[in-house]
Order: structure tokens, then sequence, then C-alpha cells
């Protein structure tokens, strides 16, 4: 679609853009360090398991 902007880079640059308005600090992982990312990790995957495959959701709403 033209003009639709979702791909993860227009993502990340409007988090970052949003981050930088509302004066929230972005804290990223080290490239090649992935415990440190870990506990969220972990977090997402037993949150879309137990929650959200659960679940038939219709709407985004």
């Amino acid at each position: 679609m033209r003009g639709l902007l979702c791909g993860p880079e227009f993502i990340s640059q409007a988090l970052q853009d949003w981050c930088k308005e509302e004066s929230v600090e972005l804290c990223w992982i080290e490239p090649g360090k992935p415990t440190q990312n870990a506990y969220i990790k972990r977090f997402n995957g037993t949150y879309r398991r137990v929650v959200l495959d659960a679940h038939i959701f219709t709407s985004i709403r």
C-alpha cells in the first residue's frame, strides 16, 4: 500500500520520536548480548502462549 509506513524500521523511528517527545529514555541491549533481554523475551513468549493463544480476538481493540 502506498503511503502506509508499517515496517520495523518505521515503527522503530516512530517509537524513538515519541520517546523523545515524552522524555522517555530507551535502554538498548548490546549487540551480541541476548542474555540482557532474556527476562522480557521469556515474559513475551509466556504471555503469548498463555493469554493470547487462549483467546480469539475479532479486532485489535
